[in-house]
């Protein structure tokens, strides 16, 4: 087989295990050992030992491949590799995972993710000191570019492209507030979601105090303190593995190589667009690389930190007709549906 064909993953691997820590505010462990904790559950969720596991994506924070599978107690990894793409990191690395398994590396890989979002900087008395994130880049980009001028906080950075797009576009509070009651209608649903249990109402929203203008408390993701994994199996072994596979049926990334928020670069250039519309573009990649089409697309899962890029994300779906008929708005069913869970 030659060609495009032969490249491609397409439902060639499955999730097959799945695995997660609570998630609380406030822990006296590290990051490293609540990732331990989730893989075991992952690898045990997938009916597998850890010596079955031969390929492992880490996360780019706080540990290696190394140090994960000395202490699961995998004996020999066939491929390791780590995806610098920040929040987005763990989401690509499935890309990583099926296209290794495709070519015949190894046969299940591990990807695991955590941190102390609450505790790294409210440390309990005799807690574990935190490790350092080694995010070398973007801390000498905030230090040179940013600091100077009073802004070292992503939702300070993103503050900026929100109310840029909302001046352009004429997005108002309430787009954003559609986003952020959803997300807690969605939440309701997971037991393990940290506010379930905890609705929202919109005058609780609008009355929310400000944190960096336009985004008020409820438009901010959580800090909490907790670990997720997913093992990732050749799809000739999923199938007898205890769950129902979730297949990959195909992924695209689309990284923007020029200076934007978070990569050093001119000062104008920050300015130059706000949110550049990568989402289309990414989109139809992964709809040329996999038998489902755009339209038949029946579920939107947006994995964002502030609720503005949400809003963003739904609109540029519509862009590309990336809605059940083709004519609906995504905009529109964040709204009132858990078609776009966040």
């Amino acid at each position: 087989m030659n060609g495009p064909a032969a490249l491609s993953f397409s439902d060639r691997s499955a999730i097959t295990g799945v695995g997660e820590t609570a998630f609380v505010k406030g822990t006296e462990r590290t990051a490293v050992d609540m990732m331990l904790e989730a893989s075991r559950r992952a690898i045990a969720d997938a009916g597998l030992k850890p010596s079955d596991i031969d390929g492992m994506v880490p996360p780019p924070i706080y540990t290696t491949s190394e140090e994960m599978a000395a202490n699961l107690g995998i004996d020999v990894l066939r491929y390791a590799a780590t995806v610098h793409m920040g929040g987005a990191s763990p989401t690509t690395a499935l890309q990583n995972a099926a296209m290794a398994i495709a070519s015949g590396l190894c046969d299940h890989v591990l990807i695991t993710l955590g941190w102390n979002g609450y505790s790294a900087l409210r440390p309990k008395p005799g807690a574990p000191p935190t490790r350092p994130m080694n995010m070398n880049t973007l801390t000498n980009t905030v230090k040179g570019y940013y600091s100077p001028y009073g802004v070292f906080l992503p939702v300070q950075m993103y503050a900026w492209l929100a109310t840029r797009h909302s001046k352009l576009y004429g997005v108002g509070p309430d787009a954003m507030a559609a986003v952020a009651l959803a997300c807690r209608r969605h939440a309701q649903m997971n037991p393990q979601a940290f506010t379930y249990g905890r609705e929202l109402d919109a005058e609780t929203y609008h009355s929310a105090r400000l944190i960096s203008e336009p985004f008020r408390l409820y438009d901010c993701c959580l800090e909490t303190d907790g670990a997720c994994a997913v093992v990732v199996s050749r799809m000739d072994r999923a199938k007898d593995m205890p769950h129902v596979p979730v297949s990959i049926a195909g992924a695209a990334r689309d990284i923007p190589i020029r200076p934007t928020t978070f990569l050093p670069g001119p000062i104008r250039s920050k300015s130059a667009s706000a949110m550049p519309p990568r989402a289309p573009s990414t989109w139809r990649a992964f709809a040329a690389r996999t038998w489902i089409s755009c339209r038949s697309t029946t579920a939107l899962l947006m994995s964002s930190c502030y609720s503005s890029k949400r809003w963003v994300i739904a609109n540029r779906a519509d862009r590309v007709n990336l809605s059940p008929t083709g004519r609906s708005s995504w905009a529109g069913a964040i709204r009132s549906t858990p078609m776009a869970a966040c």
